[in-house]
């Protein structure tokens, strides 16, 4: 009968790889996402415009009404804000998997090799 070890060395390694291949398939993930979102469901992101209301008082009643807007100006600043939230998901997702992707190969090589 085999007596199973286990040591602090074995755990350490393979939570180790088991966190950074998380931290891969997260990664790999988020980039998928955004490039589906760029090139096939382009409408995904987009938010749908609700005309801003202030509060506006007439005879001791205090009513909402619509507040002027430029709508162009309005879609520019949406487009604007998507590009950003794209570019800022990218690079983070990139980041991780720059990160994991070593630590990951490394941790996994080292438990192959060694049979810890």
């Amino acid at each position: 009968m085999r007596i199973m070890r286990i040591s602090i060395k074995k755990i350490y390694f393979y939570l180790v790889s088991l966190i950074t291949l998380l931290m891969i398939i997260v990664s790999s993930a988020s980039l998928i996402d955004t490039a589906l979102k760029v090139t096939i469901f382009k409408d995904a992101d987009k938010s749908f415009f609700v005309e801003p209301r202030k509060p506006v008082a007439r005879d001791g009643e205090i009513t909402e009404e619509p507040t002027p807007v430029d709508a162009n100006e309005l879609l520019k600043n949406e487009e604007k804000r998507l590009k950003s939230q794209r570019q800022r998901s990218t690079a983070s997702s990139i980041s991780f998997l720059i990160v994991s992707l070593p630590v990951f190969w490394y941790h996994r090589r080292r438990v192959k090799k060694e049979k810890i």
